[in-house]
This record gives structure tokens, sequence and C-alpha cells, in this order.
């Protein structure tokens, strides 16, 4: 149910946040890593936020690996080497 729009577009974010992508979006690679059942409702969320445009990556799986960040860490390791420098974000901690 948390990933129904009803629910997602309750989040908000804090203040602060879009100063900061344009801050970091202009000198590092900025990449999204979340665990999300929902793609579409992931990406109509991030444009109603008005930060999608800040990433050059959405990177999304439905969980299938334990410990569920097990799964982060493969999304990752397929999509980049380890000489990308950039910022990762996640919504775990």
């Amino acid at each position: 149910m948390l990933e129904d729009m009803e629910f997602l577009q309750l989040d908000t974010l804090y203040a602060g946040v879009i100063e900061f992508l344009e801050l970091v979006c202009q000198k590092y690679t900025l990449v999204i890593v979340t665990l999300r059942k929902n793609r579409p409702a992931l990406e109509k969320q991030l444009k109603s936020l008005g930060i999608a445009n800040y990433f050059d990556k959405i990177l999304s799986a439905s969980p299938s690996l334990n410990p569920k960040y097990l799964n982060k860490v493969k999304l990752i390791q397929d999509n980049y080497d380890n000489s990308l420098k950039g910022i990762f974000f996640g919504d775990t901690e």
C-alpha cells in the first residue's frame, strides 16, 4: 500500500533539498537506488516532487534477495564499475 499514489503523494521534501540537488548535480553524477515494486509510481512521484530531472539515473528493483540491501548492491554493480565518482541516494539507512 505504501507504493500506491494515494500515499506517495503525501510525501514531502525537507527544506533545502532542491537547493542541495541543484548544487551537487552540477559537480556529481546523482543516482537514486531504491527497492520498489511499482516503477511507474516511483517515476511519477519523483516528477511530482520536482526532483526527477536532477538524477542521471534511477535504479529500482523489486526485492528478491535477502538481506534486502543486497538487491541495491546488485543494482549498483550491474550498472556501474568502481571508477564512478558520484553520489548514490537510497531510501534506507
